[in-house]
Parts: C-alpha cells; sequence; structure tokens
C-alpha cells in the first residue's frame, strides 16, 4: 500500500466524523408560538346574588401549535375581604380547533387547552367570576384580587409572550338579598290568620274571648328591590280601644314570649299583630 493511498482514507474518515458531529448538534425548537394570554377588562362586578353572568370578565388564551401542544391556565385568589371563603373560578364559553380539559375549574386548578390542528390557531375563552363553587355565589361584599397564569405542558416548549394577568372584581349586595326594610305592607282582618290578601272591616265588642283575637294585622317588610325582608324588628303602635301581641304564624298564642301592649316592638321573624283583649 502506497503512502499516498493511506493518506485518502483518513481523510475520508475525518469527514465522516465531521458530518456526522453535525447532525448530531441541530437545536432543539419550541413549538408553541404566538401565545398570548388575554382579558376582556382589568375589572368586573358580580353580586352575592351570581355567578358566571353575560358580564363577567373574559380570558382568552390562543397560540399556534403542533397537534397535541398544550397551554394551561391557572386562576388563584391575590386578596379578597375579611372572612371570604369563594375562590376565582373559569367557566368555558367557547373554543377554537382546541380540547379543554374541564369546562369548570376551581381556583389553583390548571386548565389545559390542547391544540387538536396545526395549521389553526388553537383559541379557548373562559368566564372569570367568584364563588364558593362553580355554582354558588359569594357571600362577602369588597374587592378581590384574581390572577391568572399561563404555562405549557411537557415538550409542548417554553411561552414566548403570554404572561399572568391580574383582575380586579367588586361584589356588592344582590337588591334582593338585601335584609333592610325600605317599606312595609299590612293587611288586616278578622280572627286570627295569615293568608288574607286584600284588607277588612273589622268590628268587635269589649270582651273577646280570650282565646281568639278581634283581628289580626299580616305585616310584610320589603326591601329596596321589594322581596321580603325576615331580619329586622319593626314597631306597632294602636291609638284607638285594644291592646297588641305578635307571633310568627296565625293561631300562634304570644304566650308572654314578646312584648304586649299599646305600642310594641315587633321581634324578627313575627309577621302577625294581634289586636284583642286577649293580649
Amino acid at each position: 500500500m502506497s503512502s499516498k493511498t493511506t493518506f485518502k482514507r483518513i481523510a475520508l474518515v475525518a469527514v465522516a466524523a465531521l458530518s456526522l458531529g453535525v447532525l448530531s448538534a441541530a437545536p432543539s425548537s419550541a413549538t408553541v408560538n404566538a401565545d398570548t394570554l388575554t382579558l376582556s377588562a382589568a375589572t368586573a362586578a358580580q353580586t352575592t346574588a351570581e355567578t358566571a353572568t353575560a358580564t363577567s370578565a373574559v380570558a382568552t388564551v390562543s397560540f399556534l401549535g403542533a397537534v397535541g401542544d398544550s397551554l394551561t391556565v391557572t386562576a388563584s385568589l391575590v386578596s379578597g375581604p375579611a372572612g371570604n371563603t369563594a375562590l376565582p373560578q373559569l367557566t368555558l364559553s367557547e373554543t377554537s380547533s382546541a380540547t379543554v380539559s374541564a369546562t369548570d375549574v376551581a381556583s389553583n386548578t390548571p386548565v389545559s387547552v390542547q391544540a387538536i390542528s396545526s395549521s389553526a390557531a388553537t383559541t379557548a375563552k373562559f368566564k372569570v367570576y367568584l364563588g364558593t363553587s362553580a355554582t354558588a355565589a359569594p357571600t362577602k361584599t369588597g374587592t378581590y384580587v384574581v390572577k391568572l397564569t399561563p404555562a405549557t405542558v411537557g415538550s409542548s416548549g417554553a411561552l414566548q409572550a403570554a404572561t399572568a394577568q391580574t383582575l380586579t372584581i367588586t361584589v356588592t349586595t344582590a337588591a334582593t338579598l338585601d335584609t333592610v326594610a325600605a317599606s312595609a305592607t299590612s293587611i288586616i282582618n278578622a280572627g286570627e290568620t295569615n293568608t288574607a290578601t286584600t284588607d277588612a272591616v273589622v268590628t268587635s265588642t269589649k270582651t273577646v274571648s280570650a282565646s281568639a283575637a278581634a283581628a289580626t294585622i299580616k305585616v310584610s317588610l320589603l326591601n329596596a328591590a321589594g322581596s321580603a325582608v325576615t331580619a329586622e324588628s319593626f314597631t306597632a303602635v294602636i291609638t284607638g280601644p285594644g291592646t297588641l301581641g305578635s307571633a310568627a304564624m296565625a293561631g300562634a298564642a304570644d304566650n308572654g314570649s314578646s312584648a304586649t301592649g299599646r305600642a310594641i316592638t315587633v321581634r324578627n321573624g313575627d309577621v302577625m299583630v294581634y289586636v284583642g283583649a286577649r293580649l
């Protein structure tokens, strides 16, 4: 073998080794692109009778990726009023080229949005609201701050642009749940009844039976929304002959459990004001 031939063989081996080295050093790249997490508004309003509504803030997740790539969103509570037990909830409202791991997602639980097409943007929209569950409204009024945090899953690659978003939700008392009496209705009827719907003209002798009332006044306290209020007491005064007393229902004797007289404070829950000598 000549020395010239040997040098050629060594050169070929070196070239082959160099080619293999170039192939093995090829860098990997993320498959998630153009990823975003946006909110329809930075603030939202909710009442103590509401969960998800048409006016709830909407979080939108969108990205370009290969089939199977996923992006997650986690809702968590940053702050809330003292004594609160309500937490952020997510409810799916719309998807495009996506599958979603759950339609209702509780606080601190990641919801996964997975691509089902590599030729279209993957999009999912979620209503963001507060509740002690997906269907139970918050009970404490005040200001709540909610954080939405995006992340990718497994080999989906690093996020390119999506960042955490903050939503402030102000919770107020639902008008129908207001416990402050703004008005009242009263219906008078003969005898003892809490089913009367119209007033009656009542006459009675001075010697009313000790076991029956001459008349009953059914009183209904109403809040500003016209809903019943039972958490307040009220004052009843008689200006003509007779005395007053109260009870929670028809036929229930006072038995000294509440005040009797010509001007009384009717306790919470009592809706019947009795008029007569029995009291």
